[in-house]
């Protein structure tokens, strides 16, 4: 008899209603209510703690739906990955054409299948990965040299001289277009009709895989949103459409992957969803696959503890791979330095190695298909891309939308909001406004950029590109340059009456490049005040309860004297006395703009004088 024949599973695996998540939760939150949880993210979007099959009631999008299939939410091809591989198209970069030359073929001896090749027109010539002043027969030439890889050529410059370019590619490479001819919209605020007739003669004259370039990257590396983002794709679309007959099958979409792992992956499933969406109201083939490239932003990226950079490029190519992208690029940890290292080059190569050929996340089918969560976000993100994008071509399109100022508006507002959180530590990046590294060797703001310089006329205003670190790294590289960065922490009392607020005050200042120095015995205020004087430091930051600035600060202060500068942690309206706060020059607590605090004080010090 079969010993497991009267074993009722039903009853062993009792169904758990969301009544029943929500109790167990407020149990683990000792009573506080998980609805007090919720959250509003950067698209709009209320986050909740728990999901359920409730939230897909109103769900359009049938979960249940095989990949392959309108509307290809889970993906174009039936079997995912496990027979074709996203191709690893990796980006190197170097000012000497040999040497670039020579660090791809070596890693396209180490199993690399696709490698980026990025090319811009500068008035004459061409830049191509780094390398600057280069003829149209010298990026030929270097193209030819690759074979059995993938080349994913991503041009901004107008489509005549992308097609010269490809006119002197041997026949036999592999080669996937990206003509972007929206980026000078972006970058410089200009953009030519004439770029439309160009690029639809390209497209009669080249037999590449594919051709046009949607790239939505530039609205996350301004601070954007995702539901800008597919907005954006697809009004770039819509204006190719309109003016162009080009084949609906020869479109690529470049998108940005950051710091949310799972809006990440809703997103690109939503892509797939408007893609299909789009043709399908257009009267096109809603079947015609629209490739997808994943990239790093540059928007969370910092030069500050850039090793941190590894971690935050894993995660979102991880979410890039979890999503069926058919593209990925790994950005190197040190891409915001002029040259990239070889050990950096590696890295970024070996994390797409690691999660195709170790983890086998391509083995699996849409993973995160049914999540009640990813589920949601999808459909979020579906109905408010959708409704920008109708929004956007009330205007009368994305030039227009850009001309009105309504595109930059929008973006500008979320990339405030993220600037203002960030600046509170409210939105963390590790190494910059959390946790800082006191001993990180900060050389100096090299920077790299990769903007083509443009003179045409600007038809509206480009986009502002900058990183949310970018603030801090230029504080902590004046601060290199000056003697004046020591500040003296004068805790006052017993541990509990000063710990949390001397750890806040260590943190802030090592993250603008300051020293901190603090005192060694809290209850000897004679010894402390010793200490400040032999410290050198002109600026001294109280740290303690409410109740003791209250009773000690004023003495300590008189017995310091008058040729010192007080800054006391804590909010101004916590501190009663008149006599403490005619000397304080300012004020730290959590939840202040820390960019502004740490200037000031670097005012106050005289170390930004």
């Amino acid at each position: 008899m079969n010993k497991f024949s009267e074993i009722n599973l039903q009853n062993t695996f009792l169904h758990q209603g969301i009544e029943d998540w929500e109790k167990s939760v407020m149990k683990d939150l000792n009573g506080k209510s998980p609805h007090e949880l919720i959250r509003k993210n950067y698209d709009g979007f209320l986050i909740k703690p728990i999901y359920s099959v409730s939230d897909l009631d109103d769900n359009p999008l049938v979960i249940s739906e095989y990949p392959g299939f309108f509307n290809y939410l889970r993906g174009f091809n039936p079997d995912g990955n496990v027979n074709t591989p996203w191709l690893s198209a990796q980006y190197f970069r170097s000012d000497n054409l040999n040497e670039l030359r020579t660090k791809i073929s070596d890693n396209i001896r180490n199993g690399l299948n696709s490698v980026l090749i990025k090319i811009k027109k500068n008035n004459s010539s061409f830049q191509m990965n780094g390398c600057r002043g280069l003829a149209m027969d010298d990026v030929s030439s270097f193209l030819n040299s690759f074979y059995g890889v993938t080349i994913v050529l991503y041009c901004e410059s107008n489509p005549e001289d992308i097609s010269q370019i490809l006119t002197g590619l041997n026949q036999k490479l592999n080669v996937i277009v990206e003509a972007d001819i929206f980026a000078g919209l972006f970058t410089a605020g200009v953009f030519e009709e004439t770029l439309f007739n160009n690029l639809e003669k390209l497209s009669r004259n080249i037999i590449a895989e594919n051709l046009v370039a949607l790239n939505g990257t530039p609205v996350i590396n301004a601070g954007g949103n995702s539901v800008q983002e597919l907005a954006v794709i697809l009004s770039m679309a819509a204006e190719v459409f309109n003016r162009t007959e080009i084949d609906e099958n020869r479109f690529t979409a470049i998108i940005a992957m950051d710091s949310d792992f799972f809006t990440n992956i809703a997103k690109v499933r939503a892509l797939r969803v408007l893609w299909a969406n789009l043709l399908s109201d257009a009267g096109m083939d809603s079947s015609a696959k629209l490739i997808i490239h994943a990239h790093n932003t540059t928007f969370n990226k910092s030069i500050l503890d850039e090793h941190n950079n590894i971690l935050r490029a894993a995660t979102e190519t991880f979410s890039a791979a979890l999503s069926d992208c058919d593209i990925i690029t790994t950005m190197q940890f040190d891409l915001l330095n002029i040259k990239s290292t070889e050990l950096a080059d590696r890295i970024a190569k070996n994390t797409q190695f690691v999660i195709s050929l170790e983890s086998h996340t391509g083995r699996v089918i849409d993973p995160l298909g049914g999540s009640y969560y990813t589920e949601s976000l999808t459909n979020e993100l579906v109905e408010s891309a959708w409704s920008m994008f109708i929004d956007i071509e009330n205007i009368g399109g994305l030039i227009s939308a850009c001309k009105s100022g309504f595109l930059n508006n929008r973006i500008h507002e979320v990339a405030k909001k993220k600037f203002d959180d960030f600046n509170r530590a409210e939105l963390k990046i590790t190494g910059v406004n959390f946790s800082p590294d006191a001993n990180d060797k900060f050389e100096g703001l090299t920077v790299n950029s990769d903007i083509s310089e443009n003179r045409n006329e600007k038809i509206c205003e480009p986009l502002t590109f900058k990183r949310l670190s970018e603030d801090f790294e230029y504080l902590r590289y004046k601060l290199s340059k000056t003697t004046h960065k020591s500040v003296f922490i004068f805790s006052v009392g017993e541990l509990k009456e000063y710990k949390q607020r001397t750890e806040f005050i260590s943190k802030f200042l090592v993250s603008g490049g300051f020293i901190p120095i603090i005192n060694s015995n809290t209850n000897d205020f004679h010894n402390s005040i010793s200490e400040l004087k032999s410290s050198g430091c002109n600026t001294v930051i109280f740290s303690s309860s409410n109740d003791r600035y209250e009773s000690d600060i004023p003495g300590i202060i008189a017995d310091i004297g008058d040729n010192y500068n007080f800054v006391l942690c804590g909010k101004p309206e916590q501190i009663q006395a008149k006599e403490i706060r005619k000397y304080i020059m300012d004020f730290l607590y959590p939840g202040c703009n820390l960019i502004e605090k740490l200037t000031r004080l670097g005012e106050i010090t005289g170390a930004l004088s």
